[in-house]
């Protein structure tokens, strides 16, 4: 199958749908078609309080998602505080019955008792 170089040229009415975005032919490059503005200024300039992208935020808004981030950085707050509590008991524990020291098994339940227990019931309590 041999093509000619008639062929193979392609015609404005035989254009593919689908172009890159850099080609364009010589009349569209020249004439700005009605679909993409003229631009004047580069892009860069800040935009005005009349070209806001969103309106503003309603401020009543703005105080319930304030409270309800802080609740959720409280809520985990306390539970990495209960966590890093937990992981120090396992710690002491392991110790503990590594060393096989009655002191160190003291030292042990002071901690969960001192610590560990009342985290684990503030965390209950307060969710």
């Amino acid at each position: 199958m041999t093509e000619t170089a008639s062929q193979t040229t392609r015609t404005d009415s035989e254009r593919p749908r689908v172009r890159l975005i850099g080609t364009r032919s010589s009349q569209e490059a020249s004439a700005p078609s009605a679909e993409t503005p003229a631009r004047s200024e580069p892009a860069l300039l800040p935009r005005t309080m009349a070209e806001r992208s969103s309106p503003p935020s309603n401020p009543a808004y703005l105080t319930e998602m304030l409270a309800v981030m802080s609740a959720i950085g409280l809520l985990l707050a306390a539970r990495l505080l209960l966590l890093l509590a937990v992981l120090g008991a396992f710690a002491l524990a392991f110790l503990a019955h590594w060393t096989l020291e009655p002191m160190s098994l003291w030292l042990n339940i002071a901690y969960d008792v001192l610590v560990v227990i009342p985290l684990v019931f503030l965390y209950w309590t307060r969710g």
